[in-house]
This record gives structure tokens, sequence and C-alpha cells, in this order.
């Protein structure tokens, strides 16, 4: 009977390439859908944001968008730091050993919250960063303010991210979906009241939405916490055992992260310049600015979930120690954001102009809110978002340390100097000319970048 199966087994054909693309294409779909969503779902609130203080005024538009600027640039370089949690948690389950799982995520939660109360001190001198940069005194006065009072959410912010990175590494990324809900819906309460003085409430403007945001980002981490912690299968993951203790022992977590994290602090700071230059030029081209990168940023986003849930499938893979199926994830991963990516981008094109009243009244700043860089941007973006987490993240033989960081370091230094360039001449329209011009170059190191992996 033994000798009958091993039999069958040994003349069972493998499974053709076709198959194969499809099992890959089915899971990363199964699990980008809830990802995809908690990672739209962080820009929707800061969509929600813009959308009730730009209704507000445009000047206390200006104020935030000011404010906001460096916050994104440290935000995000956090969230790459603590990737590494994803990656080591989707590759103990591939290997079979769930129990390491606990570790990771304890250790992350410590990881995580240092990072936070670092990058909360940096948020102590705003208002002195801003007129180091020349820009108005009264918008570095109150820009500063907003600064430092979302300052006080990434210390939460960062432990809500890394859970969620824990989820998703066990394939559970629907309780962060339906948390990110719930926090939009709160949020928006919380504008409510604090941008506009309802029930009671004092009228603060941009101020009353920073103090929104921290307080649905220390609602979000509560919340994700406590869920982990009562996992109904907790024992399997070692959720409660206390790590062992050692810097050493948990380098490879993080040495995955520091990659991806200078990488992605340098394509945000990118950005972060932009607001700067638009804040240089007058207070309706930095609120038009912060409207169009909003927008722009949920696009992201989704190509940032998308590339998650490959990073997870090609950790799984790699946890299997199957080679050859890593790759093939990491590029159906690649055709399915791209393909994607570039669907959201023409959908963003043509629904643009039909948006402008929902920022302002009047339609000031929706006027200056440009549509022609949106689809090239979006497909880059998606290019881009989907190499890397598959290729640099998720195996241990990436693309070469440095190659991210010089694709990003090439980004920032071509992006501060062409929308520097073209910021006194072509009013709206600077900053995603400047953009469409650094993607196109993007768009072609990331191909030899993925190239270069495969080989």
């Amino acid at each position: 009977m033994e000798e009958t199966s091993q039999s069958n087994a040994a003349t069972t054909p493998p499974p053709t390439l076709f198959v194969r693309i499809r099992g890959h294409s089915g899971n990363i779909l199964r699990l980008a859908g809830p990802v995809v969503v908690a990672r739209s779902g962080m820009m929707i609130l800061a969509l929600a944001d813009t959308i009730m203080v730009g209704r507000y005024s445009a000047q206390e538009l200006a104020y935030q968008s000011i404010g906001l600027a460096p916050i994104m640039a440290i935000m995000v370089a956090g969230f790459g730091l603590i990737q590494g949690t994803q990656v080591m948690t989707a590759f103990n389950m591939g290997a079979g050993t769930p129990q390491e799982c606990g570790a990771v995520w304890r250790r992350s939660l410590v990881f995580a919250g240092l990072i936070g109360c670092l990058s909360f001190i940096l948020t102590l001198f705003g208002e002195l960063f801003f007129n180091a940069v020349g820009q108005d005194p009264d918008i570095a006065e109150h820009g500063g303010d907003v600064l430092l009072v979302v300052g006080l959410s990434l210390p939460p912010m960062l432990i809500f991210v890394s859970s969620s990175y824990f989820l998703e590494g066990l394939r559970r990324p629907k309780p962060a979906m339906l948390m990110m809900v719930a926090a939009n819906i709160v949020n928006v309460f919380l504008n409510w009241l604090l941008i506009y003085g309802n029930l009671g409430a004092p009228e603060m403007g941009a101020l009353g939405s920073a103090w929104a945001t921290t307080g649905v980002r220390i609602f979000m981490a509560v919340m994700i916490v406590g869920y982990i912690w009562y996992l109904h299968d907790h024992e399997r993951f070692a959720i409660r055992v206390r790590a062992a203790k050692g810097w050493r022992l948990w380098a490879q977590q993080r040495r995955i992260g520091y990659g991806a994290g200078a990488s992605s602090a340098v394509e945000a700071s990118a950005f972060a310049a932009m607001n700067l230059f638009a804040g240089l030029i007058s207070a309706v081209a930095l609120g038009a600015f912060a409207i169009s990168l909003n927008i722009l940023a949920i696009a992201f986003m989704a190509a940032l979930g998308l590339g998650a849930a490959t990073a997870v499938n090609v950790g799984s893979a790699h946890g299997r120690n199957d080679i050859s199926d890593v790759t093939l994830a990491g590029w159906t991963g690649v055709g399915l954001t791209i393909l994607i990516l570039t669907g959201i981008g023409g959908v963003l094109y043509f629904a643009s102009l039909a948006g402008r009243r929902l920022y302002h009244r009047s339609g000031t700043l929706g006027r200056h809110h440009p549509r022609r860089g949106v689809p090239p941007i979006c497909a880059s973006d998606g290019w881009r978002a989907g190499r890397r987490r598959p290729c640099a993240e998720g195996t241990g033989r990436n693309l070469g340390s440095c190659g991210p960081s010089r694709n990003r370091l090439s980004l920032h230094h071509d992006a501060a100097r062409v929308d520097f360039g073209y910021s006194p001449r072509t009013g709206g329209d600077w900053s995603f000319r400047g953009n469409i011009h650094c993607q196109r170059r993007q768009c072609n190191s990331s191909r030899n970048s993925i190239l270069a992996f495969e080989h």
C-alpha cells in the first residue's frame, strides 16, 4: 500500500506555470482586499481631516498641511523600520514554527514604541524648523503647533501598524481592517466636534483636527493590542510568553526594517519637501497640493496593501525554502499591482474635476488641483510598491543592500530639483510635472532591480 502511494506521488506531474500563477494570484487578492482597506484607511483619516479643515478655512488648511509634512516622512519611515514584523511572522508560519510568532510581535511593540518616542522628540522643534526653511512666520507658528500635537500620536500609531503587520503575517488581516473602519467613523465625529466647535466643544480648526487624530490613534492601538492578547489560539503563537532577552536574538527582524525604513524615509521626505516649496508660494498653493497628495496617497496605499499581501506570500515560500516559488510569487504581485493601480489611476484622472467643491465651499482650492500627473504616478508607484516588498523584504536575498536606497536617493534629489525649478512658473501643476519626470526614471530602476534579484 505504501509502495503504491509513493509511486503515485512520484508520478504526479508538478503543477503547470498557469496553475501556480493562478494560485499565487488568488492568495494575494484574498489577503490584499482587507489589507488594502486597512492601508487606505490610514490615508482616508488624513483625507477626512483635509476635507473638514479645508471647508472650515483655507488658511487653517495651510497650517495643517505644513504641520503634517514632516509627520508623514517620519511616520512612513517608522512603517518601514517595523516591516520586519510582517516578514518574520510570515517566515515562521511558512517554516512551521508558529510558536516563534509571539516573540516577533512582543519585540515589535517595544521597537515601535521606541521609534515613536524618538520621533515625537523631533516634533518639538517644528516651529524652529519651519522658520529655518523660510516659511511665513504665521504658518510656521501654527504649523508647529499642529506638528507637536500630532507627534503625540506617533507611538500609538506605530504600535497599531506593527500589530497589523503581525496579523497580516498570520493571514488574518480582517480585524485590523474593521478597526480602521471604526477609527474613521470616530475621527469624523471628533473632527466635527473640535474643528467646528459643536456640542459645546472648543472651536479649534486645524489644531482640533490634530487632537482628534491623536485620540483616534490611541483608540486604535488599544483595540488591536487587546485583540491580539486575547486571541482564541494565543497559546499556539505564544502570545503571552515573554520573549527571550537579548538585542542580537532579533537582529534579523530589525535588519529588514533598516533598509525599508531608510528607503521609505527618503521617498517620503521628497514629498515633504514639495509641501515646503508649496508653502513658499502661497497658502492656497499649499492647500491645493495637500488635496492632490491626499488623493494620490490613497492610491499609493492600495499599492502598499498589494505589496504587503505579496510579501506574505513570498515570506511563506521563503520559509519553505522554495526559491522558485519566491520568484514567481514576487513577479505575480508586481503584475497584479501594475494592472490594478493603472485602473485606479484612470479613475482618478477622470473623476478629479467632479470632486473640486468637496474640499472647499468656493472651489478655490479645487481649481488648483492638477490631474494630468495622476495616472503615470499611480502606475509607477504601483510598480515600485509591488516590487519592493516581495523582493527586498520577503526574502533573504534582497535587491542588494543599497539598491532601494540608491533609487530613493535619486528620486529625492530629482523631485526636489525639478519641483523647485517648476514651482515659480507653472502654478498648481508644478509638483506633478516634477513627479512624472522622476517616476519614469524610477520605473526603469525598479525593473532592473527585479531582474538582478531573479538572477
